[in-house]
């Protein structure tokens, strides 16, 4: 995705760009994605950020299956 990733979890969707600190909406408040939230939901940032590297690290085991 050209350096670019997203995750969501229920109404919180977190971005992540290259060379960017990751960004966070509340698209249940927010579904416009203007207000990033990332720095007062830090804990909310850590939790997306694993469950992404999590899925990331499962698609990579499951790759090689597929070539």
């Amino acid at each position: 995705m050209r350096g670019k990733r997203a995750v969501r979890s229920g109404p919180w969707k977190l971005r992540i760009e290259e060379q960017a600190s990751p960004e966070l909406y509340h698209l249940g408040k927010d579904i416009s994605e203007r207000n990033n939230v990332a720095d007062s939901n830090p804990h909310k940032v850590t939790e997306l950020l694993d469950a992404l590297k999590a899925w990331e690290a499962d698609v990579e085991r499951s790759a090689p299956a597929f070539r």
